[in-house]
């Protein structure tokens, strides 16, 4: 989704960025310029242009870099004009391995006005959502990510809640770490499976966000912003249970919809967010399950 034009922040401006072309062709030439953005959201001014040389679609493909600059919070990539990434304030480095241009861009120039509630009126009540799960997922051995969602090239995603509870078929186990992590750029390789969103309102479109789960761990873990964001460990619950024994479930609940300020928000195909198990691995006759509601817009 675009994001609401306005006016140029006053953040310092920034250099031309620097291009790597880890392979060239016949193809056209490429723009990249780089949008800081400040602590309340706002967008700098766009860096000069960077232009390659001639250019093909190989994977990898061009390395920007640029020199950070003081207040930023965040920083835009942009490719032909285009937003490509947003990346968090400790990134200075971007690999573009997408064929194609991101989501359209206009630059974020000032906060938008809080809404007049009404009591009857539900917060975000309007916004498409989404809700999505799986059921008895069973990690690798040292497991790194085991579950993420990742952004879209054409909505602006907010999670709203996870879930995650561990169960198991045996009376022992251990205690398994669980993090919450934020990425600039998407996991590769591993094996994986695609679980669909599905709509709250069967009028909504589909949803265009992806959850995925591993069971064997991805090869190249996406690059970190920062540290966790939220960070505990889970007992696993006794899966079998007798009439008098009902064991209850450790689980973690973490909600982000429940707040006046904002929540997680994944925007483009680069943006990632994922659980990762911090290499414990599960005790024999353990598995998982988690549940993720989001909004697109």
């Amino acid at each position: 989704m675009p994001l609401t034009p306005g006016t140029a922040d006053v953040l310092q401006p920034m250099a031309a960025p620097t291009v790597v072309q880890n392979a060239t062709g016949a193809g056209a030439a490429i723009t990249y310029n780089i949008v800081p953005v400040n602590e309340a959201g706002v967008d700098g001014a766009p860096s000069p242009s960077a232009i390659t040389g001639a250019n093909n679609a190989a994977t990898p493909n061009n390395t920007i870099s640029w020199v950070a600059i003081p207040g930023a919070s965040a920083y835009r990539v942009l490719k032909n004009g285009a937003l490509l990434a947003t990346v968090g304030a400790g990134v200075t480095s971007y690999i573009d391995s997408a064929g194609s241009s991101g989501a359209t861009y206009a630059a974020q120039a000032s906060q938008p006005a809080a809404p007049v509630l009404a009591a009857s009126m539900f917060l975000d009540g309007g916004k498409p959502t989404y809700s999505a799960a799986k059921q008895g997922l069973i990690p690798a051995a040292t497991p790194t990510d085991v579950f993420t969602i990742i952004g879209s090239a054409s909505k602006v995603i907010r999670v709203l809640r996870l879930e995650i509870v561990v169960t198991s078929t045996v009376a022992t186990g251990a205690a398994i770490d669980v993090l919450l992590l934020r990425r600039s750029t998407a996991d590769t390789g591993g094996t994986s499976t695609t679980t669909a969103f599905i709509p709250h309102d069967s009028l909504d479109p589909s949803a265009t966000a992806v959850f995925t789960t591993y069971t064997a761990n991805p090869g190249a873990l996406g690059t970190i912003i920062g540290v966790a964001l939220r960070a505990t460990k889970l007992m696993p619950t006794l899966a079998t249970s007798t009439a008098t024994d009902f064991p209850l479930p450790d689980r973690a609940f973490w909600d982000f919809g429940n707040r006046a300020g904002k929540g997680i928000v994944l925007r483009g195909v680069a943006d990632t967010l994922a659980i990762n198990l911090n290499s414990v691995s599960l005790a024999a006759g353990a598995s998982m399950s988690i549940a993720a509601e989001i909004t697109e817009e």
